[in-house]
């Protein structure tokens, strides 16, 4: 498998379903950097889709995708240093996280997010007002 180029908002197929999350979600991002050696998640199921999709020769592959669980939504990155600073930092990559926050708050009154091994992304979220629960347990059960 070849190295992944610079990611690039999802140009791989988002169905009707998911396509309001999508556009939530993305709302206002224009870019989203290539950091570390970013590996592609898997967008399989009915409830999960790409948001952002890199290239490994001809190919695109997604690097963050998004999947519904109950009345939440997940968010999951292709490398941790997405959630880092600086890259978190970043106007895209932080708008798009909040961009998630927002959907979820528009599904239920109070959102919380749990925050897995990522005290940079907690500590920008907590300063924002975000309720958080960070989660430092590899395979533990989150609940918030």
């Amino acid at each position: 498998m070849g190295a992944l180029s610079a990611p690039c908002l999802a140009q791989l197929p988002v169905y009707n379903d998911h396509a309001k999350e999508f556009a939530t979600i993305t709302d206002g991002i224009k870019s989203v950097p290539r950091v570390g050696a970013p590996g592609n998640v898997i967008a399989g199921g009915p409830d999960s889709f790409c948001i952002v999709a890199g290239a490994v020769g001809r190919v695109l592959v997604p690097v963050v995708a998004a999947a519904r669980s109950g009345r939440g939504l997940v968010l999951a990155f292709g490398h941790s240093s997405y959630l880092e600073k600086p890259a978190v930092s970043q106007a895209d990559v932080l708008r798009l996280i909040r961009n998630a926050i927002v959907f979820t708050k528009l599904q239920q009154r109070e959102t919380r997010v749990a925050v897995y091994r990522s005290p940079a992304l907690a500590s920008l979220l907590s300063e924002e007002g975000v309720l958080v629960k960070e989660e430092s347990r590899t395979y533990a059960k989150i609940s918030i």
